[in-house]
């Protein structure tokens, strides 16, 4: 077994891995036929045997902060709603990239800062 650096090479076998591993998931319908190209940095390995690729790990990084936010009931109330008649969002968890954060703060509880670093 071969863990290395992912190469152009790799990916009809990147994307063959993917999409076998996803198939028995909540994700089975998220199938590419090539592999992504990331914005931000990224780490991307695979593992190889006997020549196949046979795993994957393609981490993307971003290099300030963010906040994962987690909204639920009235929380939402004149900030994330459906435009789509009689859909109503229960809960939600968001990517917030700004920096006013505190706008959030007073009637939120579960809000988290992810830092990333290079």
């Amino acid at each position: 077994m071969l863990i290395r650096e992912y190469k152009e090479t790799d990916e009809l076998g990147w994307v063959r891995c993917r999409t076998l591993s996803f198939l028995n998931t909540a994700y089975f319908d998220i199938v590419l036929n090539k592999k992504e190209i990331y914005d931000n940095p990224s780490i991307e390995l695979v593992t190889e045997i006997n020549g196949q690729i046979v795993g994957l790990i393609d981490v993307e990084y971003e290099k300030d902060s963010y906040y994962h936010i987690y909204f639920k009931g009235n929380e939402m109330k004149n900030r994330i709603e459906s435009i789509i008649p009689k859909l109503y969002l229960v809960n939600t968890y968001t990517h917030y990239l700004g920096k006013e954060i505190e706008q959030f703060k007073t009637t939120n509880q579960r809000i988290y800062e992810c830092v990333c670093y290079e």
